[in-house]
């Protein structure tokens, strides 16, 4: 393996609209590709309950086991004081690593734990999923150059 990504859930992988999952931001070939070459985890301001709900509704459950993925459950802090990221560096995943995320708290997790961020824009995600491979490439490239 190369690296690890690590997402974060809602506004960057999905919308969970209300009690329901509204529309997934990656589609099944970009996670494909990905997963054969590098590690995939998670890192949510959700609840394990929640991100369990999301894996089991869609495909992602493939691509995502539990032991890679880090909810406000089993943290004490949020995601910007890099708690929730320092947990996933501690675990057996390969190095380097980049956060893609579409958040504030996002951003300043990965930076409180030196880690490069990309910042996706939801929105635009929400039109056109195919977005997100602009930003997978970034987050490679990212993770080449601190390899």
């Amino acid at each position: 393996m190369k690296g690890t990504i690590i997402f974060d859930l809602e506004g960057t992988l999905v919308d969970v609209g209300g009690e329901s999952l509204s529309q997934v931001f990656i589609t099944e070939d970009m996670l494909d590709d990905l997963a054969k070459e590098y590690d995939l985890a998670i890192v949510t301001g959700a609840s394990r309950v929640q991100l369990e709900y999301v894996l089991t509704s869609t495909f992602l459950n493939r691509y995502f086991v539990e032991k890679n993925t880090v909810t406000k459950d089993e943290v004490s802090a949020k995601k910007e004081t890099g708690e929730p990221f320092n947990v996933l560096t501690q675990m057996d995943l390969s190095k380097p690593m980049v956060v893609i995320g579409d958040s504030e708290g996002d951003r300043l997790g990965a930076k409180a734990t030196n880690l490069p961020f990309v910042q996706v824009n939801t929105p635009a995600l929400s039109t056109d999923v195919s977005v997100m491979r602009e930003y997978l490439k970034t987050a490679i490239k990212l993770l080449q150059k601190t390899a």
